[in-house]
C-alpha cells in the first residue's frame, strides 16, 4: 500500500467565522465553509448564469 501526501486548494470567500471543536484525544478540528463561484453564458438563451457552490 503507498502512502502519500493529497492536497486541495480551494479559493473563496468564507462564510461565517471559523469554529474549532477540541477532541476528547486532545486534538483540534476548524470546520469552515467556503463559497465558491462560477459564471458561464447559457447556449440556449444567452443569459449570464451565476452559480454558487458551498464547500464544507
Amino acid at each position: 500500500m503507498a502512502f502519500g501526501l493529497n492536497r486541495a486548494e480551494v479559493i473563496g470567500r468564507l462564510g461565517a467565522d471559523v469554529t474549532i471543536n477540541h477532541l476528547q484525544s486532545g486534538g483540534r478540528v476548524a470546520n469552515l465553509s467556503v463559497a465558491t463561484d462560477e459564471s458561464y453564458l447559457n447556449k440556449q438563451t444567452g443569459e449570464r448564469v451565476d452559480k454558487t457552490e458551498w464547500h464544507r
